[in-house]
């Protein structure tokens, strides 16, 4: 089944967010109404959760249900529109020369040198 939950990889996801979001485990806890032991328990993959504890956990530490589950490589849904997109350019690129590639890459320099004065 390709949308199998692996409930390790997912506590691992759980963790790390937390720990990017400089939240300590008993804050994840507070935030969704659960001990710390059970968010250990999450994060260690000893034990799954309800759905609704994925949507406040989810919400706690704002990433995608997908991301947490392993099922996307970007815990927001932005990340997900930018990867797009570059792939997208990505693959309108690979049709040009080294010379417009050169010259794609001094417009865009000077677009983002742009915005940034602006």
């Amino acid at each position: 089944m390709k949308n199998r939950i692996d409930i390790k990889k997912t506590g691992r996801r759980i963790m790390s967010m937390r720990i990017a979001n400089g939240m300590t485990r008993a804050q994840l806890a507070e935030k969704v109404s659960k001990s710390e032991q059970t968010i250990a328990s999450i994060e260690y993959g000893d034990k799954g959760m309800s759905l609704n504890t994925l949507c406040s956990i989810c919400e706690a530490l704002s990433v995608t249900p997908d991301y947490i589950l392993g099922w996307s490589r970007y815990p927001t849904e932005k990340d997900e529109e930018y990867s797009r997109v570059c792939d997208e350019i990505a693959g309108l690129l690979r049709s040009c020369s080294y010379t417009q590639m050169r010259t794609i890459e001094n417009i865009i320099k000077a677009f983002v040198d742009g915005t940034k004065k602006e």
